[in-house]
């Protein structure tokens, strides 16, 4: 298999390690089933196939890792946020947004937690996606595996007919995605 992917691609991927390291792992058991002491193989098989499972969810290698915390205030300022492993907090109260407007966001996170702040005076589409965990949009929960989750979130002001617009594609791989809408009168207590 080896050989085969590295005369094609020119390069060995993770999955034909992992899947090569599996097997080997599987023989292992094999053999230990009619010698015993095979719990330090189980083990071992456990973490491999963990981090195939994360590595199936990222592509190439994680470039952002850590903790990453982004407050746009302009609709031109980027709209794609992304983290590799760890955590991202995207903060939309302070988005400048014209009566009508409409503006799309997307944000991810490969392996950990992602959490959106959306203002309450805008009607917000949240598109929520987890390969592997939870999506919680404004404490509606849906968990599990391969979890699609979409609700808007109407403005706190009623009876606004040109409220501006927020289209938010939430995801995540391994972990969970949070949206929650931050009401106007909590919203100098949260940034204190």
């Amino acid at each position: 298999m080896v050989a085969v992917q590295q005369s094609s691609t020119g390069s060995i991927g993770l999955p034909v390690i992992g899947g090569t390291v599996i097997v080997t792992i599987g023989a292992g058991l094999l053999v230990a089933t009619w010698f015993g002491r095979g719990a330090a193989l189980v083990a071992a098989g456990t973490i491999v196939s963990l981090v195939l499972v994360a590595g199936s969810t990222m592509n190439g290698i994680p470039r952002k890792v850590g903790s990453f915390v982004w407050h746009p205030v302009g609709a031109v300022q980027i709209r794609d946020y992304a983290v590799s492993v760890g955590a991202g907090r995207l903060d939309l109260t302070d988005l400048a947004l014209g009566p009508g407007a409409r503006v799309r966001f997307n944000a991810s996170v490969s392996v950990g937690q992602l959490t959106v702040i959306v203002p309450a005076t805008a009607r917000v589409e949240v598109h929520g996606y987890a390969r592997l965990g939870e999506v919680k949009i404004d404490h509606r929960v849906e968990d599990g595996t391969g979890v699609r989750f979409d609700r808007v979130l109407e403005p706190e002001v009623t009876g606004m007919c040109d409220a501006p617009t927020i289209e938010l594609h939430a995801r995540a791989g391994i972990g969970d995605v949070e949206v929650r809408a931050v009401p106007c009168s909590r919203r100098s207590v949260v940034r204190s």
